[in-house]
Parts: C-alpha cells; sequence; structure tokens
C-alpha cells in the first residue's frame, strides 16, 4: 500500500498517515508529497499545492512535471507552466494521450481528474479525450 492509495480511500486519515510517515522517515522520497498536492489541489489551495509539488524534486519524474504544470496553470503563471509543461514531454511525449487515463487507473475521482485536466489546459497543455 502506497501512501497515494490511503489517501484516495480516505481522505483526511490518508493525508495524516502521510504526514506521519513524513515526520517518522525525514528522508522520505519525494513522491511522498504526492497525495499531498492532491489533496490542496483538490481543495482549490493551488499555493499549498504547489509548494508541495516543488518540494518532490523529482526531475525525471513526469507526475512530478504534470503536477507542477496543473498548479501553474491554476495559478496562471504561464511561464512555469510553460517550463514543467516542456519538461513533461520530454520524458512522457504521449503524455497528452494518457493523461485521463493514467489518473484513472490510479484510483482519482472523477471529480479530481476533471479539475487536474482543467488546471493543465489552463497551462497550455493539449490532452487529447475521447471525445476530443
Amino acid at each position: 500500500l502506497l501512501p497515494g492509495d490511503v489517501v484516495i480511500r480516505d481522505g483526511e486519515r490518508g493525508i495524516a498517515l502521510v504526514k506521519r510517515a513524513m515526520e517518522l522517515n525525514p528522508g522520505h522520497p519525494g513522491w511522498y508529497y504526492v497525495p499531498l498536492v492532491y489533496d490542496a489541489y483538490r481543495r482549490g489551495e493551488y499555493e499549498e499545492a504547489r509548494r508541495f509539488a516543488e518540494k518532490m524534486n523529482m526531475p525525471n519524474f513526469a507526475r512530478s512535471w504534470s503536477m507542477l504544470a496543473m498548479v501553474y496553470g491554476q495559478l496562471g503563471d504561464r511561464v512555469k507552466a510553460q517550463g514543467a509543461i516542456q519538461r513533461l514531454l520530454e520524458l512522457d511525449p504521449d503524455f497528452p494521450l494518457n493523461a485521463e487515463e493514467d489518473m484513472r487507473k490510479w484510483g482519482l475521482d472523477p471529480a479530481l481528474i476533471a479539475k487536474c485536466l482543467e488546471g493543465l489546459r489552463k497551462a497550455g497543455l493539449r490532452i487529447e479525450t475521447p471525445s476530443n
């Protein structure tokens, strides 16, 4: 069970467990921030989501760049959003084709998926969906 799995199934409890895991392991990997980014983003706390996403510090992890892009998109920071999109597409050129399915695969709530896709579009990324 990964930290994100707990968050998806039981939001408040999951976030508390992730934060506790971070306290117990100060040298935790950057992906521990993933559920915290999604939680803050879900609540519309984009500055908080940005802080968590930037702490991930995983330059070769495409998901970190997608999270940065969606957050920067919601914050209206087009320059940083474009940089994040550029790196995301370097790591995963097919991301726009698979974004929605990838989020669904990880068990994200449909409303959160829609909000993430909205942020990515605001960042300037054209997301392919079955209806496109």
